[in-house]
């Protein structure tokens, strides 16, 4: 009997593995894999006498997807190399290591990590999955039945991306030290470019989430990646030694939460060393269309991936990652679908439509989520010494705290180091160099035209502020020209979320100013922002 203890999951100290392989090694006939679910009565992980099966618990391997049976147990086929993985069910808790990370899977590699490129060269080589050996007689997961919520918060870290022990320092100073003293949130996730490329820094990533005291998921994304892997099969073996499948599922209270690998790593081809894109890959979306056959048809379904499905920053024709419509048909009988994704370092929502291909009856939502390290850490120091690193689009750096009520959510934008009521920015004609009397107002997590922002000026009444997709004055002034504190990269960018009114006639006096700008978004909440300014002819 196999219970899922660290050594199981092939988290032990491992050589340095270069990482690789040309494809999944598949047996001629598969092997079976048996275990059960069961009812941890004694919270010790380890399936005693007595404590009995649970039934209809998906399992799967990434493809098939089974159920356990009355007494709990389970069979499936393993063709080489995979990770089997329990679906937690509404109303149980599942095992956690001493860091907080969630326990429901069990990694088979017989013969470990294999090799990767020769030319990828020692500083690409991170540490894998050792050997593994047979497959166990049983794969048991625990559960503990609770009285689980149905309203909670998640906490949702996109791109925290340390380059270095500093950087990471930076993670902790900022967004966990603030989670940690103000959100009382059930569980975390970190929506991809968890590292920047230095793979030895997921253990104290890890530990320094933990802080947090919550369950916290990972997704994985293309900085997350083993360069030296010679194809897509083994180029996460790291991120999964340290937080299992890169694509799974689970629920909490009415909603099912799926993590998919949107990241297709190319391998090390002639015509693309060192890339990656953005695809869905139509095996997971035969085993997510499998895997939601066993999802209530009430359940909202929130896909967690590291790369948008929609990235307005892009040109026109490639702006959808590969195989969307795959996705979409996957999703197409949901009824209520909110994605959330990372990558762009840029903050932005869509609604699908039939004119992006979405023909499912259901409202599908994407929200593209404010990144922990902004602008790669990029920008002048504050007086703490952590780059301000606001984003390209003038959002300064932060997370999001996704609130769910049954099977309804709203998510809430939090600035790192910002009270939770700083949602936009108001400029002035003093504070742009536009050259005219506009008024502009970055709403930092604006919801494109679906929202709607008012000004009053000097106690006037209130006005309708016009969508004008442009870029932010503070993302200009702080990114515009060279300068040593930025990546070479790093740009403005146009802002999906900035509206703009003309201050003219009497309303606008010589001397002090006063606005008040107003926000509702299509969640029907408002926020307000206040501001004062001097303004001389």
């Amino acid at each position: 009997m196999q219970s899922l203890k660290k050594g199981t999951l092939a988290l032990a100290p491992a050589v340095a593995l270069a990482l690789g392989g040309a494809g999944l090694a598949a047996a001629e006939e598969p092997e079976i894999a048996r275990g059960k679910v069961f009812h941890d009565l004694n919270e010790n992980g380890i399936h005693d006498e007595g404590e009995p099966g649970i039934e209809g618990v998906v399992i799967s391997n990434g493809y098939d997807v089974t159920t356990t049976d009355a007494d709990g147990m389970w069979e499936l086929p393993v063709e080489g190399d995979t990770v089997i993985f329990m679906s937690k069910p509404s109303g149980y808790a599942i095992e956690t290591d001493e860091h907080n990370t969630p326990l429901f899977y069990y990694v088979h590699r017989p013969d470990g990590s294999p090799a990767g490129h020769p030319d990828a060269g020692a500083h690409r080589q991170f540490d894998g999955i050792e050997p593994t050996g047979p497959l166990p007689e049983s794969i048991d997961f625990p559960l503990r039945e609770i009285d689980e919520p149905e309203d909670y918060d998640v906490i949702l870290f996109a791109d925290p991306q340390p380059r270095d022990e500093q950087e990471l320092d930076y993670v902790a100073r900022t967004v966990i030290g603030q989670v940690s003293d103000q959100e009382d949130a059930y569980f975390g996730m970190t929506l991809g470019d968890i590292m920047y490329d230095d793979l030895d820094l997921f253990q104290p990533y890890i530990e320094a989430t933990a802080k947090i005291g919550i369950p916290f998921y990972g997704v994985i994304g293309n900085h997350d990646l083993n360069f030296d892997s010679l194809d897509d099969a083994y180029a996460g073996e790291t991120y999964i030694r340290y937080y299992g499948p890169r694509t799974y599922s689970f629920n909490v209270g009415r909603v099912h939460y799926v993590a998919l690998d949107n990241i297709y790593w190319r391998g090390w081809d002639d015509d693309s060393t060192g890339n990656y894109r953005e695809k869905f890959r139509e095996r997971d979306m035969e085993w997510l269309r499998r895997n939601l056959e066993h999802v209530p048809d009430d359940y909202l379904v929130v896909i967690a991936t590291h790369g948008p499905i929609w990235m307005h920053h892009r040109r026109e024709g490639n702006r959808f990652a590969a195989n969307t419509q795959g996705l979409f048909d996957a999703l197409e009988d949901r009824r209520r679908i909110l994605a959330v994704s990372g990558h762009s370092h840029l903050s932005h929502h869509r609604t699908f439509t039939a004119e992006d291909g979405w023909n499912g009856a259901g409202h599908f939502h994407q929200h593209n989520i404010v990144t922990v390290s902004g602008a790669w850490w990029s920008g002048p120091s504050d007086s703490l010494g952590i780059p301000t690193a606001e984003q390209r689009d003038g959002t300064p750096r932060g997370y999001v705290v996704l609130q769910i009520q049954g099977n309804r959510y709203s998510p809430r934008y939090r600035g790192a180091g910002l009270p939770a009521e700083s949602q936009m920015r108001i400029y002035p004609p003093t504070l742009h160099e536009r050259g005219d009397n506009k008024l502009l107002v970055n709403v930092f997590d604006g919801m494109m035209d679906e929202g709607e922002v008012h000004f009053a000026l000097n106690g006037g009444p209130f006005q309708r502020m016009e969508f004008a997709p442009q870029l932010d004055p503070v993302a200009i002034a702080l990114y515009e020209e060279d300068s040593p504190d930025v990546r070479p990269w790093v740009n403005p960018v146009t802002s999906v979320h900035m509206w703009e009114a003309e201050l003219t006639g009497n309303a606008l006096r010589q001397g002090v100013n006063f606005i008040e700008v107003r926000y509702r978004d299509t969640f029907e909440r408002n926020f307000r922002e206040s501001l004062a300014f001097i303004h001389f002819d």
